[in-house]
C-alpha cells in the first residue's frame, strides 16, 4: 500500500475505534452512577469529570505531540484509556467511577488530539493531504454513531462491566493499530531535547512554555479566529443535541421520532465531512467557513420558530450539514496557517476552547432557560451564534489571503 494512503487508512480506523469508545461510554455514565447510589449532584461530576481533565491538559499534550510525535501520544492515550475503563468496569464503587472518568477523559483527549495533530502534518513530499482530515471528521462521526447502540446491546445482554470492558478492548487495539503509524524522533533525541529546554529554562519553564506558545498562537489573527469559530460550531452542536430534544418533546412528540431527527442531522454531517474536499476547492475559504457558522445557527433558529415536522426535518438537516463542516474546516486552516512543528500546540488550543465551549455552554444555556425557556432560549443563543460567525468570517475575510 502506498504509505500515503496507509496513514490515512490508520487515521480512519483510530478516529472510528475512538468515536466508538467515548460515544459507548458517554450516555451511560449517569445511569451507571445512579445504579451505584449517586446523587444528582455525584451523577453531575461524573459525567462532567471527563471533559474536565481535559482542559488545562490539551495545550500541553499539543506540545507534546509536536515534541514526540503523535504515535507515541496515541500509544500512551490508548493505554491510559484502557487503564480508566478497566476500573471503571472493575470496582463497581462510585469512587472508582470518578477517579476513571477523569483517567479516561486524559486518554481520549491523548488519542485525539494525535489522531489530529497527525491530519493535519506533512508527510513525504505532500505538506497537507485533505484525505486525512476528512477521514478523521467522517469515521469519527461514525463512530459515534455506531457507540450508544453497541452500549446499550451490551448493557442489556451482561450489564454495564461488559459494556465498559468493550472499551478496554478498543484502547489496546488502538495500541496495536498506533504500530501501523510512521515513527517519529528516536527516544534518545527526545530525551536530549526536553534536557537542554530544562537547562535553560528551568523545570518551570518547560512546563510553562506550552501555554506561552498557545498564548503567541492565540496573537495571531487567523489561528485566534480559528480556534473560536471552531469553538462556536462544536457549542452550537452540543446546545443542539443536548436540548432541542426537549423542545420537539414539548411539541408532543415522540422518543423515537426525535431519535430519527437527531440521526438524520448526524448523517447530514457525514455527508458534509465527505464531501469536505469537494467543497474546500471549489468554494473561497471565507464563504465556506462562514456558511458553515452562519447557515448552521440559522438553522437552529428556523427550528424552534416552526411547529411543522417537514420544515424540522429540512432545518435540522441543513444544521447538521453547515456546522458538521466546522470540523474539518477549522482542522484544513490549521493545517494551512500554522507552522509544521507547532500544529500539535495549535490543536491542543483548538481543543481546549472546544471543551470550554462544552463545559460552559449547558450552564448558561440552563441559567437562561430558567427565564425564558428552551425554546426562547435556544433561538437566542442561536441568533447570537449567527452573529458572532458572520463577524468572524468578515474578519478572517480582512486578515486572511485564503
Amino acid at each position: 500500500m502506498n504509505p500515503g494512503l496507509r496513514v490515512v487508512v490508520v487515521i480512519c480506523v483510530l478516529a472510528l475505534v475512538e468515536g466508538v469508545a467515548v460515544s459507548l461510554l458517554r450516555p451511560f455514565i449517569a445511569p451507571y452512577a445512579v445504579s451505584l447510589g449517586a446523587g444528582a449532584t455525584v451523577v453531575g461530576i461524573a459525567v462532567a469529570l471527563s471533559q474536565v481533565s481535559g482542559l488545562l491538559i490539551a495545550v500541553p499534550f499539543g506540545a507534546a505531540a509536536d515534541s514526540i510525535g503523535s504515535r507515541r501520544l496515541v500509544t500512551s492515550g490508548a493505554i491510559t484509556l484502557s487503564a480508566g475503563a478497566a476500573l471503571l468496569a472493575f470496582t463497581g464503587t462510585i469512587g472508582g467511577l470518578l477517579v476513571s472518568q477523569f483517567i479516561i477523559g486524559l486518554g481520549t483527549l491523548a488519542v485525539g488530539l494525535a489522531i489530529q495533530a497527525l491530519a493535519t502534518r506533512p508527510f513525504g513530499s505532500e505538506d497537507h493531504d485533505p484525505r486525512r482530515v476528512t477521514g478523521f471528521a467522517t469515521f469519527t462521526l461514525v463512530g459515534n454513531l455506531i457507540g450508544p447502540a453497541l452500549g446499550g446491546i451490551l448493557i442489556d445482554l451482561d450489564g454495564y462491566a461488559t459494556a465498559f470492558s468493550a472499551v478496554v478492548v478498543m484502547g489496546l487495539l488502538s495500541v496495536l493499530i498506533s504500530l501501523l503509524l510512521p515513527s517519529s524522533r528516536l527516544l534518545a533525541e527526545t530525551t536530549q531535547s526536553i534536557v537542554a529546554k530544562v537547562r535553560v529554562s528551568g523545570l518551570t519553564g518547560l512546563l510553562l512554555s506550552p501555554y506561552r506558545g498557545a498564548g503567541d498562537l492565540f496573537r495571531e489573527p487567523v489561528v485566534r479566529i480559528v480556534v473560536l469559530a471552531s469553538g462556536l460550531a462544536v457549542g452550537l452542536t452540543h446546545l443542539r443535541n443536548s436540548f432541542l430534544p426537549l423542545y420537539f418533546e414539548n411539541l408532543g412528540w415522540s422518543s423515537s421520532l426525535i431519535g430519527v431527527l437527531l440521526s438524520a442531522t448526524a448523517a447530514a454531517g457525514i455527508v458534509s465531512r465527505v464531501l469536505h474536499p469537494v467543497l474546500d476547492r471549489r468554494l473561497p475559504m471565507w464563504i465556506y467557513l462562514g456558511g458553515s457558522l452562519v447557515l448552521g445557527a440559522v438553522a437552529i433558529v428556523a427550528t424552534v420558530l416552526t411547529s411543522s415536522l417537514a420544515v424540522v426535518v429540512v432545518t435540522m438537516v441543513v444544521s447538521g450539514f453547515m456546522l458538521g463542516a466546522g470540523n474539518p474546516i477549522t482542522l484544513t486552516l490549521v493545517a494551512r496557517r500554522v507552522a509544521t512543528d507547532r500544529r500539535g500546540l495549535a490543536v491542543g488550543l483548538r481543543l481546549t476552547v472546544n471543551r470550554l465551549t462544552t463545559a460552559v455552554g449547558p450552564v448558561l444555556f440552563g441559567a437562561l432557560a430558567t427565564v425564558g425557556g428552551v425554546r426562547m432560549t435556544m433561538g437566542a443563543i442561536s441568533a447570537a451564534g449567527a452573529v458572532a460567525g458572520a463577524a468572524a468570517t468578515r474578519r478572517f475575510r480582512a486578515v486572511s489571503d485564503d
